[in-house]
């Protein structure tokens, strides 16, 4: 018994969820930069650079360029999963923007749009990603939900679906472009997630409301 509530204690999706989508994040960018960027190495043979086709263009990579180029693919490529599943950090950028004195989504020039929200959006969302994890751990362990995590549950589920609902039917078919239809499919998403407390605490009141066995 004691070896198996040590490991109960230990594991926690509180702590793991964040853990696995900074991983993931990581992953998601490296492992495909680093295989095309051996790709560009063989197909260089040693040469200065390489010439790439893509349908009428042709595109020129220096072999001193080969990793940077590998890597800005990569994480235009990954950009939407990215925006998708770190959605809430969506709230922390424009506090960087107010520092900064600019409008809108901010991002240093020096990095661009695509590798600021990689580097940025899974650090940011490091709290919501711990907070679904509470939940979940409340729901699968059944333990008490207090007023406090019941009353943010509400709040944030409500938050996250009347973002999506103003992306989904407030704005014209012109005004949705790539960016915004990634936020409304994350914040569908964080609906979900951030109801994780207030579904161990609906699990928690149906508990206390089934007869008790007489019998053990």
């Amino acid at each position: 018994m004691y070896p198996a509530s040590v490991k109960k204690s230990v594991f926690r999706f509180s702590l793991l969820l964040p853990i696995l989508n900074l991983v993931f994040a990581a992953g998601l960018v490296f492992i495909p930069a680093l295989l095309f960027y051996f790709r560009l190495k063989g197909l260089s043979h040693g040469a200065s650079g390489v010439m790439l086709q893509a349908g009428e263009f042709q595109l020129a990579i220096p072999s001193n360029n080969f990793f940077n180029f590998s890597f800005q693919r990569a994480t235009l490529s990954s950009e939407m999963l990215i925006t998708v599943l770190n959605a809430p950090a969506a709230f922390i950028n424009p506090v960087f923007s107010s520092i900064g004195g600019h409008g809108g989504y901010w991002y240093p020039d020096s990095l661009g749009p695509a590798v600021w929200r990689w580097l940025s959006f899974p650090i940011f969302a490091i709290p919501a990603w711990a907070y679904a994890g509470r939940g979940i751990d409340d729901l699968f362990r059944r333990k008490r939900v207090g007023l406090t995590m019941l009353i943010s549950s509400v709040l944030l589920t409500t938050l996250a679906l009347v973002i999506w609902g103003i992306i989904r039917f407030g704005l014209l078919p012109s005004e949705h472009q790539s960016l915004t239809e990634w936020f409304m499919v994350g914040f569908a998403l964080w609906t979900l997630l951030f109801a994780t407390p207030f579904a161990a605490w609906l699990r928690q009141q149906r508990t206390k409301s089934a007869p008790q066995n007489q019998f053990t």
